[in-house]
């Protein structure tokens, strides 16, 4: 136990290194046990609800959801709730905490289960309690003991909102088990018992409501070895962590960048949590659109679940968090050009008020360790995506070296103002630009171009893009920018997803399939650390 502090990122994490095309399986999180198929069971039975988890996991992440979906206790909760109050009251003493645990945020209909669960096992509840309590600890608990006849004259809107109520009541023990002196596990053990899977999600909400904190983190933050799984198996969660990868990307630009996922994930028994937490620092005037942002990064990622050929089903769930504790920055501007706002160009640590729908989904893919699928070298493309297109084939009657010379001749012309229309010249000669947009036809045939030239001349061509053509725009060529940037793509990859860009392969600049089961690899590792009997990938809803 220790005096809880305020809420930050755990320093424990596991750690990917990819820019070397490297990858380590994720660990559990400290102190979370593996769970063995014969313990996942068991816990389904004793603390679990399958109806009600197949029905949720069909909907979106716990801290999106308004209502609250009441179930009734199963049996085996009833019971499990009965034998927390009958060792709360035997032996020496009373443990009133426990009573209240076991008893607050109960509806009407539990209530009644608890009580009939208890006589097959003790006796009379109701009299015990009498027997044990005072008088002003017994008036707190029948506070707390709603009879199900008083909730049948419920709207169903009056009765979410007692749900409601009742959730907050519990994550409101929950947090005052943790931002005391030192954690109370009893009490957070004692509020968790015989939850249903939609009271859980309900706790986590209003916990969230209330603290602004994730409840998995919190307790993660506060607890460690057989409480953290105590505490994590009560909450239905199978594992807890945060993971992190760091990559270099070398870009046919001619300039190398730095990328860094970190994120946090949370595998419940019917669900992938994976939250990116980020502390947004806007300008003066400027108020984030978390609410859009996270349903555009919905609308692109939230499609796929971790399947097994069993018929088991995980939906993976992802979001961005506003965190003003969180390690990555994000700086948010107002845009330079409000008549043209798209002209601001965005990245993973500069956004603006108003971005293209697809740069908050794209950026979240570097949060989550994903590079960038464009202006990439051969080797690094099939690496990324897992092949690379082949192209068209050279039906140009000239060879690749011949090719190279002119694209060489083009680039050293004393005129820099001419390079770019002089290169672009000889690859629509030989067709690696064609239509009259110049798309450019990335594979084999201009990757044969870009080896000869490297083969035959000191500088290599990516070199002699970079350098040779002008990349400031003047009043003369206004295009001159973008001619370099065609002509740099024809050497390069790309691909269609959502971390490519489309509109480097011509035609229609829409994400096509713009993510990909491939794009959420790494959670299947997740998934396997925890339940490693199963053949876990990654499917469709």
């Amino acid at each position: 136990m220790h005096t809880h502090a305020p809420k930050r990122r755990p320093a424990t994490r596991t750690t990917f290194e990819a820019s070397d095309g490297g990858e380590t399986s994720p660990s559990v999180a400290p102190g979370v046990e593996r769970l063995s198929v014969e313990t996942l069971r068991h816990f389904q039975a004793a603390v679990g609800n399958r109806a009600t988890s197949a029905l949720l996991a069909q909907r979106r992440s716990t801290v999106q959801r308004t209502a609250v979906v009441q179930r009734a206790l199963s049996n085996e909760q009833a019971e499990s709730i009965a034998r927390q109050l009958e060792d709360a009251m035997s032996g020496w003493g009373t443990d009133e905490d426990a009573i209240y645990g076991a008893l607050s945020g109960r509806s009407g209909t539990d209530m009644t289960k608890i009580r009939s669960a208890y006589r097959r096992l003790f006796g009379d509840l109701d009299a015990d309690l009498a027997d044990e309590l005072t008088d002003s600890e017994l008036a707190k608990v029948k506070q707390m003991m709603p009879r199900t006849a008083d909730e049948l004259t419920l709207s169903e809107e009056e009765k979410t909102e007692a749900a409601t109520n009742r959730a907050r009541v519990v994550a409101a023990q929950i947090r005052d088990a943790i931002e005391g002196l030192g954690t109370e596990e009893a009490q957070i053990y004692n509020s968790l018992t015989g939850r249903t899977s939609a009271e859980l999600n309900a706790i986590a909400a209003q916990y969230l409501d209330l603290t602004g904190r994730d409840v998995i983190l919190d307790l993660r933050d506060d607890l460690s070895g057989g409480e953290l799984t105590k505490a994590l198996y009560l909450f239905e969660v199978a594992s807890a962590g945060t993971l992190e990868n760091k990559f270099k990307q070398n870009m046919t630009e001619g300039y190398s960048t730095f990328g860094h996922g970190l994120f946090n994930y949370t595998l419940h028994r019917d669900r992938l949590e994976i939250d990116v937490p980020i502390k947004f620092t806007p300008d003066e005037g400027v108020t984030p659109p978390f609410a859009l942002w996270n349903q555009q990064i919905d609308g692109v990622w939230n499609q796929f679940a971790l399947t097994e050929p069993g018929g088991r089903k995980l939906p993976i769930n992802l979001r961005l968090r506003n965190d003003s504790g969180a390690e990555r920055e994000v700086v948010v501007h107002k845009n330079t050009d409000p008549a043209d706002p798209l002209k601001d160009r965005a990245n993973a640590g500069e956004f603006y008020l108003v971005m293209k729908p697809s740069t908050v989904p794209h950026e979240f893919g570097h949060f989550i360790g994903l590079e960038d699928e464009y202006q990439r070298y051969h080797a690094d493309f099939g690496r990324v995506v897992g092949q690379a297109p082949t192209g068209p084939d050279n039906l140009s009657g000239q060879t690749v070296e011949e090719i190279a010379t002119d694209v060489h001749g083009g680039l050293h012309l004393d005129d820099a103002n001419g390079r770019a229309d002089t290169v672009l010249s000889v690859l629509r000669n030989v067709d690696l630009v064609t239509g009259t947009n110049d798309d450019p036809q990335q594979g084999t045939f201009a990757q044969g171009v870009r080896v000869a030239y490297d083969e035959e001349y000191s500088e290599t061509l990516v070199e002699d893009m970079a350098s040779k053509l002008p990349s400031e725009n003047d009043a003369t060529d206004p295009n001159r920018s973008y001619k370099k940037w065609k002509i740099q793509t024809v050497f390069s990859f790309a691909s269609r997803s959502i971390m490519g860009n489309p509109g480097a392969l011509g035609g229609s600049t829409t994400h096509d399939h713009a993510v990909e089961p491939r794009h959420l690899r790494r959670f299947v590792e997740i998934a396997k650390a925890a339940w490693p009997d199963f053949q876990w990938t990654v499917g469709p809803r």
